[in-house]
């Protein structure tokens, strides 16, 4: 995939998603529509800032337009029309939760999350990823810190060194990093990069037999990781934890 144009009714939605593909990809050229008079609200900045993704309008447009692209994504909030004029045939129409019920909480940092989750799944599947063999996947799960690890991530969808650090009660950060690592060369983990940080998420490519492996171990054995979690529930919420140990 070369080209993507965005689309949508709510520039905050649009920039967001804008934003979150150039931050993944940077050899595919994105495009949008964003009048100059439609401004961006101040809590889309905010959750773009605290994603470490840039809130400025430059990074919007390639000069592409939707026929010229290989794909369009059509975003909405639920609240607007499901296709625009122009919109070609094959197109991705996707929807996300923009609950503006939720004050004092900034509704655009959930959302920003759940399109994250849609723009990895997207570029994971337009890759051609070398599976994941059954031997590769039985020796990550032969280690207890490797396996905590996974399951660790399984139900919690993403975290950082840090965190982990702290579940796991483990003081040396070379040794976590190593692991992760190995778990990332062999392709069970993805990463993502916020700021500083690099937060570590299992791979949308596993084959479902994996994942059913790891969640069957996780709710077979919930004692596994009790203690871990424990830990980790001390840590509070993001962005709490960032402040607490990864600052």
């Amino acid at each position: 995939m070369k080209s993507i144009f965005v689309t949508g009714a709510n520039p905050d939605l649009v920039l967001m998603l804008v934003s979150l593909l150039n931050h993944h990809r940077r050899d595919i050229k994105v495009s949008a529509i964003l009048q100059t008079e439609q401004s961006i609200s101040p809590m889309a900045k905010e959750a773009l800032g605290a994603f470490g993704l840039l809130s400025s309008t430059e990074c919007v447009s390639c000069g592409a337009k939707p026929e010229e692209c290989e794909l369009t994504i059509h975003i909405t909030d639920g609240m607007g029309s499901t296709h625009e004029n122009g919109l070609v045939e094959q197109a991705l129409n996707w929807q996300v939760t923009l609950d503006e019920s939720v004050e004092p909480y900034n509704p655009y940092r959930k959302c920003l999350y759940e399109l994250n989750e849609k723009v990895r799944n997207l570029l994971t599947q337009s890759q051609q990823v070398s599976p994941v063999t059954s031997m590769t996947f039985y020796k990550a799960m032969s280690d207890e810190l490797r396996l905590k690890t996974l399951l660790l991530i399984l139900l919690e969808q993403e975290l950082c060194v840090c965190e982990l650090m702290v579940a796991l009660d483990e003081p040396s950060q070379p040794k976590v990093s190593r692991h992760l690592a190995q778990l990332r060369k062999a392709g069970i983990l993805t990463v993502r990069k916020q700021s500083q940080w690099v937060y570590y998420a299992l791979n949308v490519a596993l084959p479902d037999w994996m994942l059913k492996v790891l969640q069957r171990t996780l709710f077979g054995e919930p004692e596994c990781i009790a203690q871990e979690l424990t830990r980790l529930a001390k840590m509070g919420d993001r962005p709490a934890r960032q402040q607490s140990c990864c600052s």
